[in-house]
């Protein structure tokens, strides 16, 4: 029985490893289609992106993206200010990301800034 059970394991891993997720498209698409305008914590927020900064870091080790980073200063309804980073693709970064979803025929739509 546990021998069944290993193998579950590794097929549903194996899975896992050869297909790109929901978010994964998403994201890629989106930062493709911005450019070097790209995405902060709050952009990101009014998305569904609850942690961009986690969902960079796993874009980046997964596929092998280098995102561009950049301070900011926000202004709070408190008149304070907050630092957050800017996130974004270079061109040649953005081409890397739209033949990753190319591969994996992901069709890629316009996007407003």
């Amino acid at each position: 029985m546990s021998h069944s059970m290993q193998k579950k394991g590794k097929a549903s891993h194996q899975k896992t490893l050869s297909t790109i997720g929901q978010k994964d498209k998403y994201m890629l698409n989106l930062f493709s289609l911005k450019g070097e305008y790209g995405l902060n914590v709050v952009e990101a927020y009014r998305i569904g992106d609850t942690c961009l900064s986690q969902t960079v870091a796993h874009l980046s080790e997964r596929y092998k993206i280098i995102f561009y980073r950049r301070n900011e200063s926000i202004p709070t309804r408190f008149g304070g200010v907050t630092v957050f980073a800017r996130y974004w693709l270079d061109q040649e970064q953005c081409k890397k990301a739209r033949e990753i979803l190319a591969a994996n025929k992901v069709v890629i739509s316009s996007v407003s800034r």
